[in-house]
């Protein structure tokens, strides 16, 4: 375990700058949107302008293992002879990336909560169960980092295939980490139009009614909604989380397993 803890912090010294550098960013331009809201521009604006950088926290694990990946690329001949298998090296990495996103996405969620907040404090006749509104935040929380960890385990498996293929095919490596990424994109899109696919992933449903849910969420929504809300219904499979946990987990397996018995130094 000490080890592990050593590999971990050896993890976060490769990667602090950027996290550094990524966290000032956010905190800057949500400076930035707030101080335009101060002066008197409409709260709603400066809510809808930082709507987008909680949304980019859907790749924030791919693109922090992608440079986590590209700083380590330099001494490929050390990780290749570390005693340890690749499994563990990769897991100190993704750790580290789990940590960083949760800092960045619970500091930018706090800042929505305190947009959101200002702009019902002008929508005198609405309000909000906070409640309610901070457990459904967390939920797409939750989903957004589960999608960026599937994203990121891509991230892996095409840097292995790279890795596998560099020493082999030369140039042409680039060429096979294209089809390694089309093929298993072309392999899932075709998979969901199946019948095996529905009966490995479409179980387990729960609908949801947006005008309904809505209007759970605030006391008198009808103020904003509109009719045709109350009959969008949103369907949610717990079968495909499970089924995405699951191609998330074997990724990140076949990874491992190429870099300890395919990977050669060039």
């Amino acid at each position: 375990m000490n080890a592990w803890t050593s590999l971990l912090a050896k993890d976060f010294r490769l990667m602090r700058t950027p996290f550094l550098i990524g966290l000032l960013l956010l905190l800057v331009l949500n400076g930035a949107i707030y101080l335009f809201n101060m002066d008197g521009h409409p709260a709603r604006i400066s809510l809808a302008a930082s709507f987008p950088l909680w949304m980019a926290h859907f790749f924030y694990l791919p693109v922090y293992i992608f440079f986590a990946l590209l700083g380590e690329s330099r001494t490929m001949h050390l990780w290749l002879h570390h005693p340890q298998r690749a499994w563990y090296l990769m897991s100190s990495k993704l750790v580290n990336a789990l940590a960083a996103m949760a800092i960045s996405l619970t500091i930018n969620f706090m800042y929505m909560l305190v947009m959101v907040r200002t702009v019902m404090s002008d929508v005198v006749q609405v309000t909000i169960n906070w409640e309610r509104l901070f457990a459904l935040g967390m939920i797409f929380n939750l989903f957004m980092l589960m999608v960026s960890l599937y994203l990121a385990m891509w991230i892996y498996f095409i840097w292995t295939i790279y890795q596998t293929s560099k020493t082999r095919f030369g140039k042409l490596s680039w060429l096979i980490v294209i089809a390694a990424l089309l093929l298993p994109t072309w392999g899932m899109a075709e998979l969901q139009s199946t019948a095996l696919y529905g009966a490995l992933a479409e179980w387990g449903a729960t609908t949801v009614n947006l005008g309904a849910y809505l209007h759970s969420l605030f006391n008198n929504p009808d103020s904003f909604l509109t009719p045709a809300m109350d009959d969008v219904t949103i369907s949610i499979y717990f079968g495909e989380i499970v089924f995405y946990l699951l191609v998330t987990a074997v990724l990140f397996l076949i990874s491992g397993w190429l870099l300890d018995e395919k990977v050669e130094v060039a």
